[in-house]
């Protein structure tokens, strides 16, 4: 399969963040925090021709004081996530570099977000994006192919964390809209791209993360008994056909196994709440997945997963109000092995 592979050459670099002080260090001290956050259609005010009916500016619909309500309500989701914020943001369902630009200038203006980007899919109405407090060495975008249902671009970036590098994959599958089953495909099309890119750039102990919403429960070939294959599947070795799939695992030794990439999920490791996005119950399908060169002992190593879910963020019901988003958070810390 041909992986269409480009140069996204438009990271931005802050040129003001308020009072801050802050550099590459890390806001929470001895460790980093990584925050993956579907906003849920974060549009600005102007109008480009490519939004949702919905949120389009000329409509009426959308207005320049409910864009900056939303600013403000995602800035605040992010900016109370730990204290001092995260020290990287994965966005999932921004419009563009503007929108990106005017969340970090304005509620985020004082949380030193040097470098961030978008990256743009055509036909698509919204992007993955990301604000980091990190150096950005490199930045790839990769579109899948499509299996009858619109795919949407992913990023691949390289960071340095006070020298050590880390390699990180923003990523936004397919939905389920049309169907479970019919949309699979689509989801393990994305996953194949997803993985032999890894495959290429994997090195003994390479550090590597993969964020965003993938639009897949953690347990989903389980939750299908079995039925088919799904774009994440077990480390235990149930047959994935001809793509490969994201092989995941709740066991930090089984990360290792040998001939396949497979990555730990604390989804599968005692997680603190059920999931991060509610529909018809909790489902987990914003990721936080984890290579095995930050499993072991030497360099960065993960610490620990959060889901956030502050009061505010909550309806009555439990389930995250729509004001926010209609997902919650999810946050992963590492640390750097002395």
């Amino acid at each position: 399969m041909k992986n269409v592979l480009c140069i996204f050459c438009a990271v931005f670099a802050f040129s003001s963040c308020g009072g801050c002080s802050l550099d590459s260090e890390s806001a929470a001290g001895d460790g980093y925090a990584f925050l993956s956050y579907n906003v849920c259609n974060l549009f600005d005010d102007v109008r480009d021709g490519t939004e949702y009916a919905e949120f389009d500016p000329e409509g009426g619909r959308w207005t320049p004081a409910d864009y900056a309500q939303k600013l403000k309500n995602v800035g605040r989701v992010i900016a109370e996530s730990v204290p001092g914020g995260p020290d990287f943001v994965a966005l999932v369902e921004i419009e563009n570099d503007k929108a990106l630009a005017d969340l970090a200038a304005g509620p985020l203006g004082d949380l030193g977000y040097r470098w961030g980007a978008t990256l743009p899919t055509a036909g698509s109405a919204i992007r993955v994006g990301f604000l980091s407090r990190f150096p950005v060495k490199d930045l790839r975008g990769h579109t899948p192919p499509s299996s009858g249902f619109f795919q949407r671009a992913f990023l691949e970036l390289s960071l340095d964390l006070d020298g050590e590098a880390l390699t990180v994959f923003i990523c936004h599958f397919k939905a389920k809209s049309e169907g479970d089953a019919a949309t699979e495909n689509s989801r393990r099309l994305a996953a194949d791209v997803l993985v032999r890119r890894i495959g290429e750039i994997r090195s003994p102990g390479g550090q590597i993360l993969v964020l965003g919403d993938l639009n897949e429960n953690i347990d989903e070939y389980e939750r299908k008994a079995g039925a088919y294959p799904t774009a994440l599947m077990p480390a235990s070795g149930a047959s994935a056909g001809s793509l490969l799939p994201l092989y995941v695992s709740g066991g930090r030794e089984e990360a290792s196994l040998e001939g396949q990439v497979v990555f730990y999920s604390p989804w599968l490791d005692d997680p603190p709440f059920p999931g991060s996005y509610y529909y018809r119950g909790w489902e987990t399908i914003d990721h936080t997945l984890v290579s095995a060169g930050l499993l072991d002992d030497a360099g960065l190593v993960f610490d620990s997963f959060d889901v956030i879910r502050g009061g505010f963020m909550l309806g009555a019901s439990g389930a995250p109000k729509k004001e926010y988003s209609d997902h919650l958070p999810v946050l992963l810390r590492m640390r750097k092995q002395r």
